[in-house]
């Protein structure tokens, strides 16, 4: 379920920065971040989804197990920003 909200929230966001800018502007770059953890079939998922809304820049993709990877790469991440880490938790939980 997690998955699919994504998904649309993806999408739906996407299509809204796109509609916003003009050909001559439109963003090079797109991050996406979430603490969902994703398969290689729900990355292509949303690849397609992007391909789909127009975007030609370049797709990075940060799921929930990579998050929780570089948290353990970077323990002073997690002392200096322990509220989020509280949230992450809270919403991985």
């Amino acid at each position: 379920m997690a998955r699919t909200q994504l998904k649309g929230t993806f999408r739906k966001e996407l299509e809204g920065i796109l509609t916003r800018r003009t050909r001559q502007s439109s963003p090079d770059n797109y991050v996406l971040i979430t603490d969902v953890p994703l398969t290689g079939e729900d990355r292509d998922n949303i690849e397609t989804l992007a391909h789909e809304a127009g975007f030609s820049g370049n797709l990075g993709i940060i799921n929930g197990t990579e998050v929780c990877e570089f948290l353990d790469l970077f323990p002073q991440v997690r002392r200096s920003y322990p509220n989020y880490l509280a949230l992450l938790i809270s919403i991985t939980s």
